[in-house]
């Protein structure tokens, strides 16, 4: 059943409402073996800047690419004439970056207030004049700050969180002045790019641990030096620093307190465990129902 929904520019067309039209669909994907399939669809009848006809919106995959401040950078955050660049990468290659310059405050600004400024500067950069022009990756991008951390989405959503067709974003400093990304966390930043580029490294006792240093693991080459490992038989599990490892051979910097059966687990640690996909942006009907309207609203000319 579709749902009509009444969209309106309350700054500047208050009196003008556009309509958006959100249903279910069933079609035929292209690549998809023939097979049919449920997707999200939102269009409209309004038109875009000069006439343009607005293309309908499908939605048949919820992975929409992310990056997550570290949390460690707090609030409130002093932006200067001197810093106030970043570089945002959504769907592409950081060396095609959009460099934004955020607006300087008087004061030092609250994360909420520079979440807005960033997402502001992103839709604009993809409007009319734009040097992302139409481009929905940009246009229809989300920034949100909550608990000390700044997270930006893409605006278009894909299957695959690496490659060529991924939904993906990427941060670093703006070369114009003095960066940002140290400021706001984003220096050390969490993306779900990274995450589903990272493996997980993981194998075995090959003999059984009783005590001291030295262990023998199955598979030669996954623990390396200075790798962080963890330790477990189901029951017991433990966590140590490794010295040095050579081939299978591995020493600990320090003992272990249980010992452990041959063919117990040993996993490398890596800052955040990828064990299975990166939790994804939107994880509610309704979180993607509201970004298929804004997707459509984003691109609607009120003044017509």
């Amino acid at each position: 059943m579709a749902v009509n929904i009444s969209v309106f520019d309350l700054a500047n067309y208050p009196s003008n409402p556009k309509t958006v039209t959100v249903d279910i669909t069933e079609l035929v994907p292209y690549g998809n073996s023939g097979e049919d399939t449920w997707v999200v669809s939102a269009v409209t009848t309004a038109t875009a800047s000069g006439g343009a006809t607005i293309q309908r919106m499908y939605i048949s995959d919820v992975k929409f690419g992310w990056a997550r401040s570290s949390g460690l950078a707090v609030s409130p955050y002093s932006v200067t004439a001197l810093s106030r660049h970043l570089k945002v990468a959504i769907d592409e290659d950081i060396g095609s970056a959009l460099e934004i310059a955020l607006d300087v405050g008087a004061l030092s600004l609250g994360g909420d207030a520079i979440a807005k400024d960033i997402q502001a500067k992103l839709n604009d950069a993809a409007s009319a004049g734009g040097s992302k022009v139409r481009n929905l990756s940009y246009l229809n991008a989300v920034c949100n700050y909550y608990n000390g951390q700044f997270e930006i989405i893409s605006g278009t959503s894909s299957d695959i969180y690496t490659g060529s067709y991924r939904s993906s974003v990427a941060v670093a400093d703006g070369t114009t002045t003095t960066g940002m990304a140290a400021k706001l966390g984003f220096d050390i930043p969490f993306t779900s790019e990274g995450i589903a580029s990272t493996q997980v490294r993981q194998t075995s006792l090959a003999s059984e641990y009783v005590s001291g240093t030295a262990l023998t693991v199955t598979s030669a080459g996954i623990v390396t030096t200075g790798d962080c490992i963890g330790i477990s038989d189901g029951t017991n599990t433990e966590y140590r620093g490794v010295e040095n490892a050579l081939g299978a051979a591995v020493t600990l910097a320090s003992g272990m307190d249980n010992g452990y059966a041959a063919g117990s687990l040993v996993q490398v640690l890596e800052l955040q465990d990828p064990s299975g996909e990166p939790p994804p942006a939107y994880t509610k009907i309704d979180d993607i129902l509201k970004f298929a309207i804004s997707s459509i609203l984003n691109q609607i000319d009120f003044s017509r």
